[in-house]
Order: structure tokens, then sequence, then C-alpha cells
């Protein structure tokens, strides 16, 4: 029968299928595209300029990664933030 829809559910089914195997395969080379053009120049101009933002180079003469942090501020010095 011409109308049962039968023939439409089909390809509603196929075409499903179809997208979820392009989405599949174009997400991540998508996500990979976008990596390589946002992170890979910012991480050569860090490498270029000798920058380490992290720190994580170790301080030349220093036993230990430890930095020294301040000594917390007075408690007077909160009780009336913002006046």
């Amino acid at each position: 029968m011409a109308g049962d829809g039968k023939a439409g559910n089909r390809l509603a089914r196929l075409w499903r299928a179809a997208s979820g195997a392009a989405r599949a395969v174009f997400t991540p080379v998508l996500l990979g595209v976008v990596w390589v053009l946002i992170f890979v120049p910012g991480r050569l101009a860090l490498v270029l300029l000798r920058r380490d933002p992290l720190k994580r180079r170790f301080p030349g003469g220093a036993s230990s990664y430890w930095v020294k942090s301040r000594p917390p501020a007075a408690k007077d010095r909160w009780k009336r933030q913002f006046s």
C-alpha cells in the first residue's frame, strides 16, 4: 500500500544510521583540527619565547619546588571589607 509509511520509516532509520556514522567520524576530525589550530601555535610560542607559565622547570640551586607564601592577612582586615 502506498500510504502505510513503511518506506518512510525505513528511510528515516537509514538516515539516522548514516548521520550517526558521519557524527562518529567527523566530530573527532573536527575537534582535532581545532586543537591543532589553537593549542599547537600557543605551545610553540611559549617554547620559542622560553616561557614557563606553570613554573615546571626545576629552579637552579634549589632543593625542592616549594614556593614560599606570604603570611595570612590580619583578621581585622576582613571585618569591614567594603567600607
